[in-house]
């Protein structure tokens, strides 16, 4: 079985212990009651006053102009992007600086008087300067958004002031409208006058472009035209037309060099005369012609209409009225110094010397068609990569231009809307109201934990006490704290004194009535130096550097 001691409740050991430790249960709990009493009376309240905004949607348009306008809404951002967008134009520094200005924080004597004496320390900065810095901040403080709803937009302006916490509150509304017209439309203004000063410089663009173009094509035409009678289907012909030439003039310096021969020997060392006149220069010259257009016409092959036969008797037609002019020159100079046959041999040295010239001018007509043809075929490649270059630079230019158009024909329809009240705007859906209340410290929750903390600590101090204590309660806990046995007891007689003095033995209560005391003089002396303060003006209640 066992034998160990089982340890009973006992009500009575129980009730000696919160009988014994009632006053320093009670003290912690009293003193930190008192001390959020003071800090309830002593600090400051603070009130709150909230505006309510909606970022409201834009007048629908019709199918045509809704495109043209899309660009510049806002629609399709979440709450989030929103109040993002919100926060970042109110928490700007040149906003609050109006800000500052509109409600009167500038004003206000002892910010003067603060920026005054942090300048002196300063000297780069003056004291407009640090004011208006030093005020912003404070206010940037004071601000506090936070989504309410689909749509909505909560902006609170905390202040020591009621009056001012409203005030505050409806200028940041106000001054969030006004910001936001004035950005979209000043935006707008910009965008529009940036795409008038670029469809000026894509037009001129488009022009040069179309003219560089129009250029390429008519040298195209004008090459094409005059390299067009030679081709890949003739190019052999006009090879043969070539060599053909050259054979008819080697047989023409065969006769001129034999009758060249025949003169020396029968002239006795005269020399060739030169026949001239009117007439051969005249049937010079359309011989010449007449070579070179058939070197055109050989090469054309036209059905019913054989160019070339014509030519070429035109030609022989006209080698005959040469030959007759050259004998009747000839036959002028020989009654003087020639003899007859002298006289016709000089004229047909004469024509075939015109003649050689004449199928020159047609074989340098066949080469100058060939060599074009084959550059004109080593530089289509280049040519069609040109062409497409200029015609890709002409539709990029214009789909700049029409883009630049659409971009202004949007700017002056957005800024229209924005002016017209019909464009995404921001409203206020509730106006800010004077706080009746303030918003910090929380009563319930200072006087709450006061308590609380004053449980716990009590808590805490017993245990403490408990534990560190040498305190000899039954005659087990004598004889196991002394280690030997106990022989008797004596019994507490009642109205014995206890050993100590009075503070000694009650220095808990009166504590406790200490801070009682305390507590009520420090807010008797701070409700009548309150109210004998003079009041400060309005403006200088805004903040407190």
């Amino acid at each position: 079985m066992d034998s160990s001691p089982t340890k009973t409740f006992d009500t009575r050991e129980i009730l000696w212990k919160m009988r014994r430790y009632a006053w320093i249960a009670i003290m912690p709990v009293v003193a930190c009651s008192c001390a959020a009493f003071l800090y309830l009376r002593l600090t400051t309240p603070v009130y709150q006053s909230s505006v309510l905004v909606t970022l409201g949607n834009r007048t629908q348009l019709s199918a045509a102009i809704e495109p043209m306008v899309r660009s510049d809404g806002n629609r399709g951002e979440s709450v989030s992007e929103q109040l993002s967008r919100v926060r970042n134009r109110i928490m700007n520094r040149s906003f609050l600086q109006d800000l500052a200005r509109r409600s009167g924080y500038l004003e206000d004597p002892r910010l003067r008087a603060f920026a005054a004496e942090k300048v002196r320390k300063l000297p780069d900065i003056t004291v407009e300067e640090f004011a208006q810095r030093h005020a912003s901040t404070l206010i940037g403080k004071k601000i506090r958004i936070e989504p309410s709803g689909a749509n909505n937009i909560r902006i609170a302006v905390r202040d020591r002031s009621p009056a001012i916490a409203q005030r505050l509150a409806g200028a940041v509304a106000d001054g969030l409208i006004e910001d936001t017209r004035r950005a979209t439309i000043g935006r707008l203004e910009a965008r529009g006058s940036f795409s008038q000063d670029q469809i000026a410089v894509y037009s001129d663009q488009v022009r040069r472009d179309e003219e560089a173009l129009r250029r390429f094509e008519e040298e195209m035409i004008v090459t094409e035209t005059v390299a067009g009678a030679v081709g890949s289907q003739n190019i052999d012909l006009v090879r043969q037309l070539i060599d053909s030439a050259e054979k008819e003039m080697d047989q023409v310096r065969v006769r001129i060099q034999s009758d060249r021969g025949t003169w020396a020997a029968n002239a006795a060392g005269a020399p060739l005369p030169k026949l001239d006149s009117p007439t051969i220069t005249e049937l010079t010259g359309r011989l010449n012609s007449l070579e070179t257009n058939y070197a055109t016409a050989a090469i054309r092959k036209r059905e019913g209409n054989d160019e070339a036969q014509q030519i070429l008797a035109q030609i022989a037609g006209v080698r005959q009225d040469l030959l007759r002019a050259f004998e009747a020159a000839a036959s002028a100079t020989a009654s003087q110094s020639m003899t007859l046959p002298q006289a016709q041999l000089a004229a047909g040295i004469s024509l075939d010397t015109v003649v050689l010239r004449s199928v020159r001018a047609r074989q340098e007509r066949l080469e100058a068609l060939r060599d074009r043809f084959l550059q004109q075929a080593r530089a289509t490649p280049r040519q069609q990569m040109e062409r497409e270059r200029l015609r890709n630079n002409l539709a990029m230019s214009r789909e700049n231009l029409s883009a630049l158009q659409k971009e202004a024909t949007s700017s002056r329809l957005s800024e229209a809307l924005e002016t017209s009240q019909m464009n995404l705007r921001i409203e206020v859906i509730e106006a800010p109201m004077l706080p009746l209340y303030p918003v910090w410290p929380d009563r319930v929750k200072v006087l709450l934990g006061g308590l609380v903390g004053g449980l716990f600590i009590a808590v805490v101090l017993i245990m403490g006490m408990e534990r560190v204590g040498a305190i000899v309660r039954t005659v087990e806990e004598a004889e196991r704290e002394l280690g030997v046995k106990v022989i008797g007891t004596i019994p507490r007689i009642e109205g014995w004194a206890r050993p100590g003095s009075f503070v000694q033995n009650h220095w808990a209560p009166l504590s406790i009535a200490t801070l009682i005391l305390l507590t009520a003089l420090v807010t008797g002396i701070h409700s009548t130096l309150t109210s004998t303060a003079p009041r400060a003006p309005r403006a200088s209640q805004t903040t407190t550097p």
